[in-house]
């Protein structure tokens, strides 16, 4: 018996109630069957429980349960380097594409280039690459100001940047370089057009050449901007 209901007992038989009853508590040991659910360790919210003897084959699992990606797992496929119809401060976006079979997760991963003042920006929250599949970030998620661009993944704000003269993409997590696209103003994007890898060069290694990447020929959003944010399939052949 609870000692809550050892104290009601002794009251209805018009026994003395103890001085441990008065103070809320009593010598019995309470029953373990009757903790309450508070008693219990919180479980975390927002997580994934991951199996604790499946290999996390170069990375460090991330807080969905997914472990980040080795080098070449996740690559850089389209690339809105100068948008039209919107600033770049909140036009510009970049997708990457998730190479092997298994969801990735991205968060603590970091985007950055090597312009100077060097751009570095963490993913600082849980991101997830579906397998085989492509998902957007940009310097701005919402539609009204980014030039009707929706389903933005992670918003990475004035963090990292794209210049339109030349620069580098880079992702990396756990301290390796998972992807790295350097460029030149001679690369074929335009104002308002992305450049997208070619279907056959979505690696780490195709997409480091020029001649892999081609001009958007597909609208998107509310301007004349050209490009096929989160879909590779609608990339160049």
């Amino acid at each position: 018996m609870t000692p809550r209901l050892f104290c009601a007992a002794l009251a209805l038989v018009g026994l003395t109630v103890t001085a441990a009853c008065a103070t809320g508590s009593a010598s019995t040991t309470e029953d373990p069957a009757d903790a309450t659910p508070d008693d219990a360790a919180p479980t975390p919210t927002g997580t994934v429980p991951r199996d604790a003897s499946a290999p996390e084959t170069g990375a460090e699992a991330s807080t969905q349960g997914l472990r980040r990606p080795g080098a070449g797992e996740v690559v850089f496929t389209e690339m809105m380097i100068n948008p039209d119809g919107v600033s770049d401060e909140f036009g510009e976006w970049v997708e990457l594409y998730n190479t092997t079979d298994t969801p990735l997760g991205l968060a603590q991963c970091r985007l950055s280039d090597e312009s100077s003042p060097k751009d570095d920006r963490e993913i600082d929250r849980d991101v997830v690459v579906p397998a085989k599949s492509a998902i957007v970030l940009g310097r701005s998620a919402s539609a009204a100001a980014n030039g009707g661009l929706s389903g933005v993944t992670f918003e990475y704000g004035n963090g990292f940047v794209l210049a339109n003269t030349g620069d580098s993409a880079i992702l990396t997590c756990n301290g390796v370089v998972v992807d790295r696209v350097d460029f030149t103003s001679t690369w074929p994007f335009g104002k308002g057009v992305t450049m997208q890898v070619k279907q056959s060069a979505r690696n780490a290694t195709a997409n480091d050449t020029p001649g892999n990447w081609c001009l958007a020929t597909l609208s998107f959003g509310t301007g004349a901007q050209k490009g096929t944010p989160g879909n590779t399939q609608n990339h160049c052949p």
